[in-house]
Order: C-alpha cells, then structure tokens, then sequence
C-alpha cells in the first residue's frame, strides 16, 4: 500500500529534510511523500523518458559534498496545494511552482541552507534557455512576504545542450524586513526528468561559498548517470 506523509515547503531556500524549499521556494507550497516499491515500475533497456520516479533514482549522499549542521534526506513526493502567483507567470519554474506530477529530492539541508538534486515529471519540456531569459527579473507575491529574484550567469563549461546555469539573487521583504540570498542552479532535461542541481547557504546561513557551487556539475553529471541506470 502506498503510504503518505505531508511535508510543508516554507520560505527559506532549497527543499531540504523537512523539506522545506524547491529550486528556490518564496512561498508555501506542499508534498505528499509517497514511498514507491521499485519492482511496481519498469523500463526498457533503451533511454527512454520516465513517466515516474522512485528513490532508487536520485544520487547516493556520497555524491554530494559535506556541509556542516546539515542533515542528508531522499525522497519521492506528489506537489499538492496552489502555488501562490509569480509573474511573469512561467518564472515558476524557477521556484518549484510549476506544475509537476512528481518531484523527487536528494539533499544536504537545514534551516534554508542546502545542496543537492531535485527532479521533476512534468507534461511539457520547457526551452530553459528562453525562459532564463524571460526571467531575468521576475516577482513572487506571498502574502505578507513580497520577493524579487534576478538571474545572473553561473560559469561552467561544456554543458549539454538545453542545460542552463544561473546564480539567483533572492530579495524578500516581510514587514519591512529585507532578507537576501543566493541560490546557485544547473538544470536541464534528460530521459524527460528535469534535472536540477542546486546550492544555497539560504537566508540565515552565512556567506555563499564558491566551492560548493563549484562541486554542482559533478552532483548533475551523477544525477544524470543515475537515470542512465534506470
């Protein structure tokens, strides 16, 4: 029997063991965890696209490099509730608001800091270098908390066509508090999954640091080796 546990993503950075975040997450949104047996679904030998994720598909913890305080989680998830407005509307890509109907998670996280893979199965691929592109500058209203992110280019060579890498600035304010953020980001589709790898020392946890942003195409590489196997 499939079992399922509801998790809130709250407004911090990355989906992290309480899992809180998506490829950056302003708002409230939600999952419900669901635990697959990997037997119930098959694939042929050729690389075609996945139409479902169980855990056996997402990184081992040795993949991603340590970071201290954090804690390592996995896991396969349904999104359910309504993802508060971005606009332009498609940026909601870029902060786990698109729609999706499963997205599966490998993690190093705590308190918004975190780094790791999340992978998603959504009905249409989108042209993500046009879509960095449309939203360079884009806007989330949460409520109380109104947010801003622009997108600046992430350096890594030879990335596979379609894949794109950005850093985002994240900008929120909450009762005329300013909170800001970076979030380092490659992701791209493969097998029909998107990809994506991501770091943030989230909006509490200290500088950014380089070297792990550094260490995001090898974590991509994994993840795509990964669903080779599959």
């Amino acid at each position: 029997m499939t079992k399922r546990s509801r998790l809130a993503l709250i407004a911090a950075g990355c989906l992290a063991v309480t899992l809180s975040g998506g490829l950056i997450v302003l708002g409230v949104q939600g999952l419900d965890r669901v635990d697959t047996d990997d037997d119930d679904t098959s694939y042929s030998e050729q690389a075609s696209d996945l139409s479902a994720l169980t855990e056996s598909m997402l990184i081992e913890e040795n993949v991603v490099p340590p970071v201290a305080g954090t804690t390592w989680g996995r896991m396969v998830a349904v999104p359910r509730g309504v993802a508060p407005p971005v606009s332009p509307p498609d940026c909601g890509l870029f902060l786990s608001q698109a729609e999706a109907s499963q997205e599966g998670l490998a993690m190093r996280s705590a308190r918004g800091t975190a780094i790791g893979i999340e992978l998603a199965i959504t009905d249409t691929a989108q042209d993500l270098g046009a879509l960095a592109h449309e939203c360079s500058s884009f806007t989330f209203d949460g409520g109380p908390t109104q947010s801003s992110v622009e997108l600046a280019p992430l350096d890594v060579p030879n990335l596979p066509a379609g894949t794109i890498a950005t850093v985002m600035h994240c900008r929120s304010v909450t009762g005329g508090k300013t909170t800001s953020w970076d979030i380092a980001l490659i992701a791209g589709y493969y097998r029909g999954v998107l990809v994506s790898a991501q770091y943030t020392p989230g909006p509490v946890g200290g500088p950014f640091d380089p070297r792990l942003a550094a260490s995001l195409p090898g974590i991509y590489t994994a993840q795509i080796e990964r669903l080779d196997e599959a």
